[in-house]
């Protein structure tokens, strides 16, 4: 991972060698530390050279490399691309960087060998995307992915009751998605506050949290991600005056069997010929 957000520069830096973090989330970013709780086993590696953080990988024990956000990142001779599109805006506005959010025309999209469309329900057609993907690449899989709530948990990872009502904050992609799956859920929002993705809570923020929650005698609820943000030394104090819980998600693609065919084809190939990337 580039490791946006986090201060580890050029890296490599080693954020896990399968046991965890080794680093704060301030210097891995957010998510590579988040998943570096969540994935014992896994390597996980931040910087933005990527050249030079796949070989980090690699020498620290890895058979694979995954990049995360690395499809225009033509340095690394990759085996397999799989492009994301948000099915909210699957095409940035079809407009490149300042004035929109693509940054490379769409015809890019004929180098993908898989396309999933993501924020997706199982039942949902996207006639009018795969139409655009069809007009510059004619053979990749077009898959369907969503997500759906497993539950909360403390800030050990365990699982908690899932509370009546709560004071919640975020700051991520989509904070309208977190809220809507919270409804769903059941849990009345006594207050709902959103800043921008990525955002570091600072401890005044988390104070005024804390004090509305306990006003209200509910706990506060924000993603698994935010909390990584949050020191555990803040997180201890936060608690002294209201549970801190977080709502985790799994990810889930619907029709999974191409994209698993592709990877096992694939981790075949390089079993039989003995490569190593």
């Amino acid at each position: 991972s580039r490791g946006y957000g986090g201060r580890a520069g050029r890296g490599p830096t080693i954020v896990s060698r399968g046991a965890g973090p080794l680093v704060p989330a301030a210097t891995a970013g957010d998510e590579p530390y988040l998943l570096a709780t969540l994935l014992p086993g896994v390597v996980i590696v931040v910087g933005r050279d990527r050249v030079a953080g796949v070989e980090t990988a690699r020498q620290v024990g890895a058979d694979v490399a995954i990049l995360d956000d690395g499809f225009q990142h033509r340095r690394v001779d990759r085996d397999l691309d799989i492009v994301l599109l948000d099915a909210g805006d699957p095409f940035g506005g079809y407009r490149l960087l300042p004035s929109g959010f693509l940054r490379e025309p769409i015809s890019g999209i004929a180098r993908a060998d898989i396309v999933i469309i993501t924020r997706a329900r199982a039942d949902e057609s996207f006639v009018v995307i795969e139409r655009v993907v069809r007009e510059y690449n004619t053979s990749a899989p077009i898959l369907r992915a969503g997500h759906r709530p497993l539950g909360f948990v403390d800030s050990d990872g365990a699982a908690v009751p899932s509370p009546s009502s709560a004071v919640v904050f975020c700051a991520v992609g989509n904070p309208a998605r977190f809220r809507h799956d919270l409804e769903e859920l059941g849990i009345g929002i006594i207050d709902f506050v959103v800043r921008r993705d990525h955002h570091r809570w600072r401890n005044i923020e988390l104070s005024n949290l804390a004090s509305r929650a306990a006003n209200h005698d509910a706990p506060l609820i924000t993603t698994e991600k935010d909390r990584a943000r949050i020191e555990p030394s803040t997180q201890r104090r936060i608690t002294q005056r209201a549970a801190l819980i977080a709502l985790r998600i799994e990810a889930t693609v619907f029709d999974v069997a191409p994209l698993e065919q592709r990877v096992a084809g694939l981790l075949a190939g390089f079993a039989t010929d003995g490569r190593r990337r």
